[in-house]
């Protein structure tokens, strides 16, 4: 049901222009990135969507193992084709309407290969074959490729963790999201556990008055979201 929400707030962020690509990061590792991009996915294709998922972590890939379906192939393979790019090395999963694109061969420059013409082409090819494409990237803050490709998607999400996500973390990456000018959608805060008394609470009965909490406890300083 989580998700849910979050597609429709998803799709209310959009207002009049459609958002089209999506990149689904975090500022550090394991804050559960790769989690939200791929039950996202499957959400919005449960709606009725087109939706095509690529794995564009060049580093560390692992939206593959999520799916159970192979690495031999995908994105690394799409950069070195000659000509106009085609949506190809995609994989059709078992569920209706979704299709994955994995990293496949790890590249020496995964920044290069995102910030040029040919990702552009790439997505291109893939936007005519779908509703909406996510992108899985590599976290902001320990290396430049989702700074690089967040100024040609339509959106960024970023998914932080309670307990693990530092404050001072979350505001540099937002502020290099800025410095290249992408468009911040907002912020999912993942594994939250609503059995605990106080979250349940805020959940229920007073979701406004919960996030105007959170943004007060973030400026009093405190260490972790």
């Amino acid at each position: 049901e989580a998700y849910r929400m979050l597609r429709t707030n998803i799709n209310y962020a959009s207002g009049d222009k459609p958002l089209h690509t999506i990149m689904i990061t975090s500022p550090d590792p394991g804050e559960g990135k790769t989690t939200v991009t791929a039950n996202l996915s499957v959400v919005m294709a449960q709606n009725g969507m087109r939706v095509f998922t690529i794995d564009c972590d060049l580093r560390h890939p692992k939206l593959h193992t999520y799916f159970g379906i192979s690495n031999n192939s995908g994105m690394s393979n799409l950069f070195f084709q000659s000509g106009e790019v085609p949506y190809s090395y995609h994989q059709i999963l078992k569920m209706e309407n979704l299709s994955v694109i994995t990293t496949g061969p790890l590249p020496p420059n995964p920044a290069e290969l995102l910030s040029s013409q040919k990702m552009q082409s790439i997505l291109k090819g893939i936007r005519q074959a779908s509703d909406v494409i996510l992108i899985d990237t590599p976290p902001v803050l320990a290396v430049t490729d989702a700074a690089v490709l967040a100024p040609i998607l339509d959106g960024v999400l970023l998914v932080v963790r309670p307990g693990k996500t530092r404050i001072h973390t979350l505001r540099l990456a937002i502020a290099q999201l800025n410095q290249v000018n992408a468009n911040v959608l907002g912020v999912v805060i993942n594994d939250v556990d609503l059995r605990d008394k106080s979250y349940a609470y805020y959940y229920r009965d007073y979701r406004k008055y919960s996030a105007y909490q959170e943004y007060y406890t973030m400026d009093k300083g405190e260490e972790r979201i």
